[in-house]
């Protein structure tokens, strides 16, 4: 009896453990997914800011990793590429925020 019990609850651990476990197809789609949403975002500052999206990833290869893209990014285009309106700043942030609740939409999926 206690054999069946182990045997069971290994079975099950081992069940959860892969159930758990990304496929290879399922990183593929998450790497996709994550380069579909940066490029969005990019591009959706970009038509913001009024430059070409090849301007905003060079300004973002130079981003240190940081968890706050936006504010960062908003910054950076002010200083190196032209001043960004109020208007100009909230719509940058607005778009990462989007491009978060992106990222974290396709990791739940």
């Amino acid at each position: 009896m206690v054999r069946r019990v182990c045997v069971t609850a290994l079975m099950l651990a081992c069940s959860v453990a892969l159930a758990q476990a990304p496929s290879a197809a399922d990183v593929a789609r998450l790497t996709s997914d994550a380069r579909r949403i940066e490029s969005v975002f990019t591009d959706r500052v970009a038509a913001i800011a009024g430059v070409p999206a090849a301007r905003i990833r060079q300004l973002m290869s130079l981003e240190p990793r940081i968890a706050e893209r936006g504010p960062w990014l908003a910054q950076a285009i002010s200083k190196e590429i032209r001043p960004l309106s109020e208007g100009e700043v909230r719509a940058v942030l607005a778009a990462d925020r989007e491009r978060k609740k992106a990222l974290a939409a396709s990791r739940r999926h």
